[in-house]
């Protein structure tokens, strides 16, 4: 791990340096306002701030950067930015994301600049004794959940700029994704974990085949959205998005082991407390064209394990 850049300590010597890149971009003058640093996630600094660009009205802005010293470092800001051109005007709801570089030398770490999206992110939990989200409001949600999705695995992402030569196939996504998180496994670990080194070995024994290979979120579920008025204004923290088996997205955003956790009960398939899991498949159907991997991690749910539906979870 290398040394934090003095850039990252000091938000006036940041902004300074961002307001010199942003010039030297548009070759125009920019005011910066006020940084709010928002203190989220385990992984990437974020900051909120109002930008004039000379001769435009003032817009709100987002900066985030990947510290060395963050969850998943070292970082490339490259794969989100790359994602979040690739969904503009997609009808997928995400920010748009104007600049980005991997020189720490620009503001001390990889980062990008994207949109600031009006919205707040509901809260995946209440105290013990609390009542979750209305079941109007949970309908509502889930239905632009699961029509995000869609549109996220159905989005013509090949050869974008960003994707090139990424080379995951239907036969190796799998075990592209087995191999980086032994990989992250092996460096976060301070003593072994004998149930991990199994795990890890039975899922190699136990590879699926990708029914294709789309864009995938890597963290899709709720907490990872803003919402305005019943509305889902944009999904988030694309920090792990990868090509890959659309099984990923969709086992994680519907698994039921996991969504009982958050106890606004905001779940697709326990209970039908989110989206019930027939309204669920009907819509990923209608917005994507294809039924079959949202009903294999539904099957999951009734039972039955998940690599017998061919779904890595």
């Amino acid at each position: 791990m290398s040394a934090p850049d003095a850039t990252l300590a000091d938000e006036s010597l940041l902004r300074e340096r961002l307001q010199a890149y942003l010039q030297k971009q548009t070759r125009r003058e920019w005011n910066l306002g006020s940084f709010t640093r928002y203190a989220v996630g385990f992984s990437w600094i974020t900051y909120g701030f109002g930008a004039t660009e000379q001769g435009q009205p003032e817009r709100g802005l987002i900066l985030r950067l990947g510290p060395p010293y963050g969850l998943f470092a070292p970082y490339s800001a490259l794969p989100q930015h790359a994602a979040l051109k690739v969904l503009e005007d997609s009808g997928v709801p995400t920010p748009r994301s104007y600049w980005w570089s991997d020189d720490a030398s620009i503001l001390g770490a990889p980062f990008f600049i994207s949109e600031r999206v009006a919205g707040s992110a509901p809260v995946p939990w209440v105290s013990q004794n609390g009542s979750g989200f209305e079941d109007a409001y949970r309908l509502k949600l889930g239905t632009q959940f699961v029509s995000a999705l869609a549109g996220l695995h159905n989005c013509e992402w090949h050869g974008r700029p960003g994707f090139e030569n990424d080379g995951t196939t239907v036969e190796n996504a799998a075990l592209r994704q087995v191999e980086e998180w032994e990989r992250n496994q092996a460096r976060w670990a301070l003593k072994p974990y004998p149930m991990l080194t199994w795990a890890f070995r039975w899922l190699r024994a136990h590879l699926p085949r990708a029914p294709r290979v789309s864009l995938v979120h890597g963290d899709y579920r709720l907490g990872n959205f803003l919402e305005r008025d019943g509305c889902i204004t944009a999904i988030l923290d694309w920090e792990l998005v990868h090509p890959g088996d659309p099984h990923e997205d969709s086992g994680l955003g519907f698994f039921a082991a996991i969504q009982r956790r958050f106890r606004a009960g905001l779940s697709f398939v326990a209970q039908g407390r989110f989206h019930p899991p027939v309204r669920a498949r009907s819509r990923f159907q209608g917005r994507s064209g294809r039924v079959a991997v949202l009903h294999r991690v539904c099957a999951g749910q009734a039972g039955h394990h998940p690599y017998r539906g061919g779904a890595l979870l």
